[in-house]
């Protein structure tokens, strides 16, 4: 989970230059999926290297940890569903107390009335 806050800063030293893979920390090394280092002479003669950092998509990651959270929206969305049968269910049953607790009541009444 940690490819998906991975941020670019942490491929960078103090100085804006781009940090060599082995000074890397744990968090920023899990998120590449490619290094590559380039050599090359400048006009001057001097040897010079570029990296090049390739990084895993951190969206799969975040949908992982929004499944794990429970911030899924398809399911959120049968929960939501199952939550409001839950209710409707309970609704009904009140209803039926209610209509049975009405018939006993007339029902005693007549009797008193006989």
């Amino acid at each position: 989970m940690q490819i998906a806050f991975v941020s670019l800063s942490d491929f960078e030293d103090s100085h804006g230059n781009p940090k060599p893979l082995n000074k890397l920390d744990p968090n920023a090394s899990a998120a590449v999926l490619n290094f590559t280092t380039k050599f090359w002479r400048n006009k001057k003669g001097r040897l010079r290297k570029q990296y090049f950092y390739k990084l895993h998509d951190p969206l799969p990651a975040l949908a992982q940890l929004s499944k794990f959270f429970g911030l899924d929206a398809k399911a959120a969305a049968n929960e939501a569903a199952t939550i409001e049968d839950t209710l409707d269910r309970i609704r009904a049953a009140k209803a039926n107390e209610r209509k049975e607790r009405a018939i006993d009541t007339s029902a005693d009444r007549l009797r008193i009335a006989r």
